[in-house]
């Protein structure tokens, strides 16, 4: 682990760097080709081409329809409502046909995909929603309970080498119909060079740390609340323990991100101590190998947070040459490691391959800048 600060040229070529990666790869993410009530509803169907960029379909019985409304408009004129009527074998919103696939590039890459959602609809919302990649060899999915608020979810996910790329959106967890949600703003993003954090500012929702899983178990008692008191933004994320047993804590463990193996993470935060004598905050990083065999913590780092101000903290990390996934997580502790009783506010949490040389190798300019 190296903790350094970056020269003003390095940061310069890795701001360049992101916004060249920020680009939406999907061609119709915002479902705007379609006029407003647009719509495929039936039974036993696949079609592929009433919304462009998009395949609807539905099998073994199915019923759903799939309607572009400016009731699921997030942004925009129109979004996109899914309903499922009758129950059958499965019915989801992808872009899984030969003439909708995206091409890609086929040495392996990190992408990162965004969709906004919420509760909405013929019945009212789901408890479940998915949203998926879908490469020829390899899937990833994250499934959430959408609310009654507009909420960004996401997800990332490493390509298998094979040159296409297919998202996938359905309701399908636990079965059942009569479900339906609002989805706007489909975005696929390759971040293979940029920052791979779902929610790192905690911004995509207003009520919950979404693609966070706040935890408190063995004795342990907590809690993980957005709070307008930012570094950055709109929002921040309030870690609090007040019981010193067992184990509590914020992580990403079900929603692992995505690496290449060999490469050095370089993850960055803000954070401020809200209360606790003896707390401290600390940082892991649990990683996986290709098989989903756990690889164990990677790092173990205390921070002390600032005194009535954000402080910003760095440090790079260097993964196996195996490690597919990985997951951050913070704890309140003492300066053992110890469970402590304590709050502290996290923003702006930022995780990304180790800048300097990636930024530099891809400009051809390594001669021109030296690590200290």
């Amino acid at each position: 682990m190296r903790i350094r600060r970056f020269m003003v040229a390095s940061a310069l070529l890795i701001a360049v760097a992101g916004v060249v990666s920020a680009q939406n790869m999907l061609p119709n993410g915002g479902f705007e080709a379609s006029p407003d009530g647009t719509q495929v509803t039936g039974q036993d169907y696949i079609d592929a081409t009433t919304f462009p960029g998009w395949r609807v379909f539905a099998v073994g019985g199915f019923g759903s329809t799939y309607t572009v409304t400016g009731a699921a408009a997030h942004s925009g004129a129109v979004g996109m409502e899914m309903a499922y009527d009758i129950a059958g074998a499965d019915s989801a919103l992808d872009m899984d046909d030969p003439s909708l696939r995206l091409s890609i590039p086929t040495e392996q890459r990190i992408y990162k995909q965004l969709i906004d959602v919420r509760d909405g609809g013929a019945y009212g919302g789901s408890p479940h929603f998915t949203a998926g990649f879908q490469f020829p060899t390899a899937g990833y999915a994250n499934t959430i309970d959408p609310q009654a608020n507009w909420e960004t979810m996401g997800l990332t996910g490493r390509s298998d080498g094979m040159g296409t790329l297919s998202v996938r959106y359905d309701m399908n967890p636990g079965g059942g119909v009569n479900k339906s949600v609002y989805i706007d703003n489909a975005q696929v993003i390759d971040v293979t060079h940029a920052d791979r954090m779902i929610n790192g500012g905690f911004e995509n929702s207003d009520t919950r740390p979404i693609n966070w899983r706040f935890f408190a178990v063995a004795g342990a008692a907590g809690s993980a609340t957005i709070t307008n008191d930012a570094a950055s933004g709109s929002n921040a994320v309030l870690l609090e323990r007040t019981a010193a047993a067992g184990d509590s804590g914020l992580d990403l463990w079900n929603d692992r991100v995505a690496t290449l193996g060999g490469e050095t993470l370089h993850i960055t935060f803000k954070a401020r101590k809200e209360w606790g004598d003896d707390a401290m905050l600390r940082l892991t990083l649990a990683a996986w190998d290709d098989l989903g065999n756990f690889q164990g913590d990677l790092v173990n780092y205390l921070v002390a947070g600032g005194d009535g101000a954000f402080d910003t903290y760095a440090l790079d990390i260097p993964l196996y040459g195996n490690t597919a996934l990985v997951s951050l997580a913070f704890r309140v502790t003492d300066a053992n490691h110890a469970p402590s009783v304590g709050g502290f506010t996290i923003d702006d949490v930022v995780l990304m391959p180790e800048p300097t040389t990636l930024a530099l190798l891809g400009l051809g300019l390594l001669a021109a800048f030296r690590r200290r």
